[in-house]
Order: structure tokens, then C-alpha cells, then sequence
């Protein structure tokens, strides 16, 4: 989604991919809620 939208469309540029704090660290933050999220609700009852 951000290489099609943000990066093509609105910036016209792939500079944003090549700064860590920019855009590498976000989608690991992403990716960390989100896997942490999951790990917490599939848990079974009663632990």
C-alpha cells in the first residue's frame, strides 16, 4: 500500500524506503502489535 499510494502517487519517490526510522521501524511496530495482538487472543480459556 505504501509503495503504490504513498510512495507512486502522492511523493513521486522511493526515498522513503531507504531510511530505517522512517518507514522500516513503523511496519516492524506494526508487525509486532499486531503478531503480540494475535498471540494474545488465541490463547485457550483457563491460562
Amino acid at each position: 500500500m505504501d509503495v503504490f499510494v504513498v510512495a507512486v502517487m502522492i511523493e513521486r519517490s522511493f526515498q522513503m524506503f531507504t531510511s530505517a526510522l522512517g518507514t522500516w521501524i513503523p511496519f516492524t511496530l506494526i508487525f509486532l502489535s499486531s503478531w503480540s495482538t494475535g498471540v494474545l487472543v488465541a490463547r485457550p480459556e483457563g491460562r
